[in-house]
C-alpha cells in the first residue's frame, strides 16, 4: 500500500521541539571521538555569568558534553584540563536555574562508568542525561574503540 504525503502531515509537529546551533565552526578541543576530523582552532572561553543569565532570560535549554564521571575518563576524551571548566559550568548554569542536560559518548573504554556517571549528574542537578554510542567517524576511526553492541554490553542495559 503506497500512502499519501497529505497522510504524513499528521506526524509533522506544528513547531519544533527542539532546535540546535552549532555556534561556531571553530573548536578549541581535539576530542578523540570528533565526527568532524579538523576544525580551525581557536580560543573559546567556557561558560560565564552573563552566559548564564543570558540562558536564563531567554530559557534556552543548554548542552554540555561531559563523557565520565571523573577527571581521567572525561580527559581521555576531551583533552586536557577540561574537566574543571565543565563542571564549573554545570555548577554555574544550575545555579541560575537553566535547564540542562549532559551528552556523554560511551565506548568500551567508559561504558563501565555509566552507573557512577548518572550518580555525578544527580549530585550536581542534572536531570537530563543523553548517552551517545560511539560512531566510527572522523577523529574517533582508529582513535577509540567499542561502539555500542546490544549483545556484547548486555550486562550494562
Amino acid at each position: 500500500m503506497r500512502v499519501k504525503s497529505t497522510d504524513l502531515k499528521q506526524y509533522i509537529p506544528k513547531k519544533p521541539n527542539k532546535i540546535t546551533f552549532l555556534q561556531t565552526m571553530n573548536c578549541n578541543l581535539k576530542c578523540r571521538h570528533c565526527s568532524v576530523s579538523e576544525y580551525d582552532t581557536q580560543e573559546i572561553h567556557g561558560m560565564n555569568i552573563n552566559s548564564a543569565k543570558l540562558f536564563k532570560k531567554y530559557d534556552v535549554n543548554i548542552q554540555i558534553s561531559l563523557d565520565g564521571p571523573t577527571k581521567e575518563s572525561h580527559e581521555e576524551i576531551r583533552g586536557k584540563n577540561t574537566w574543571n571548566k565543565t563542571i564549573q559550568s554545570i555548577k554555574l548554569l544550575k545555579e541560575y536555574g537553566i535547564d540542562l542536560q549532559t551528552n556523554m559518548v560511551y565506548h568500551e573504554g567508559n561504558i563501565h562508568l555509566i552507573e557512577e556517571y548518572f550518580k555525578l549528574c544527580r549530585e550536581n542537578g542534572v536531570r537530563k542525561i543523553r548517552l551517545i554510542s560511539l560512531m566510527n567517524l572522523g577523529r574517533a576511526v582508529g582513535n577509540l574503540t567499542g561502539g555500542f553492541s546490544i549483545n556484547k554490553h548486555r550486562k550494562f542495559l
